[in-house]
């Protein structure tokens, strides 16, 4: 067996002139909840579209279980599941008869979970897609993506038109996910404070590329921010640190953001600098506007 559920292989994604996708290098194995994290119009729709085999790549290629996305057996379509950000939903049909619809197409599909997530979210099964709110289409939407218990979930802004009780709710169902050690999700949000709820690991990504791929645990112990601040001595950082992102200049100073810096470099800049010196880790909503910030 596969030891990674996702593969992703110099990936190039490619409309006209422009390049939305640039060479991505992912892997994502059994068990793991990655929040995709982004910018709009950085490529995150493109790459989940195109891990769900929706886009021929320009260059490169994706693998879901083992197998290419754009050539899934029916096997493995059948532990597969894709929440668009624009749900695909039959307005005309009653809920309860696109729940049955979408029941028939899968060995796997779970009915008593359904229906208990219909009822606990809300959903109307007696009424027509057409007149849900926009908040129930994406509950509904999500539970046709859960209903055959998927071991590889994609979901595209999931939780963006829910109120703030659903989408604890919604999180909840993706924690339990989570305790599955043989699924694996992905989803994309702005909600940051969503995102360090849930993930275990952190896709962001920036004008096409991925930036950083890391667990969020190491990732948040592994970015250090420096600043130095302007005193009545001269004070200021050498020209290039280890693990450098990003450099700043401000009206009070310096602001450096480093990435598993040297601890050693570290300590020495603190005996030199002294109290023009300031160290602080990070927050996943601070790192990402840090880093996606011009």
């Amino acid at each position: 067996m596969n030891e990674f559920a996702i593969e992703v292989d110099a990936l190039s994604q490619a409309y006209g002139r422009r390049e939305v996708l640039d060479r991505i290098e992912l892997r994502a194995g059994p068990g793991e909840v990655i929040g995709l994290v982004g910018r709009n119009g950085c490529g995150k729709t493109t790459l989940l579209e195109t891990l769900a085999g929706l886009h021929q790549p320009s260059s490169g290629q994706c693998r879901l279980l083992g197998q290419p996305s754009l050539d899934m057996p029916e096997d493995v379509r059948q532990q597969f599941g894709f929440v668009f950000q624009e749900e695909e939903l039959f307005d005309w049909m009653v809920v309860s008869d696109h729940v049955d619809l979408v029941g028939s197409m899968y060995t796997n599909w779970d009915k008593t979970h359904v229906r208990q997530l219909l009822k606990r979210w809300r959903v109307p099964t007696g009424e027509q897609v057409s007149r849900l709110s926009r908040g129930q289409r994406q509950m509904l939407g999500i539970i046709l993506a859960l209903g055959h218990a998927p071991r590889v979930l994609l979901l595209d802004e999931p939780a963006s038109a829910l109120d703030p009780v659903a989408r604890r709710e919604f999180l909840g169902e993706l924690v339990e996910l989570a305790l599955d050690e043989r699924r694996t999700v992905v989803f994309s949000s702005h909600l940051l404070t969503d995102v360090e709820r849930v993930a275990t690991r952190i896709w962001l990504m920036r004008e096409g590329r991925v930036l950083l791929d890391d667990s969020l645990d190491h990732l948040k112990e592994g970015m250090l921010q420096l600043r130095v601040h302007k005193g009545r001595q001269a004070a200021e950082l050498p020209p290039s640190l280890n693990g450098e992102l990003k450099r700043q200049q401000h009206d009070w100073g310096e602001s450096v953001l480093l990435y598993q810096p040297s601890r050693e470099e570290i300590e020495e800049l603190q005996q030199d600098l002294g109290e023009q010196l300031i160290t602080r880790n990070m927050g996943l909503d601070e790192l990402a506007v840090e880093l996606l910030s011009e």
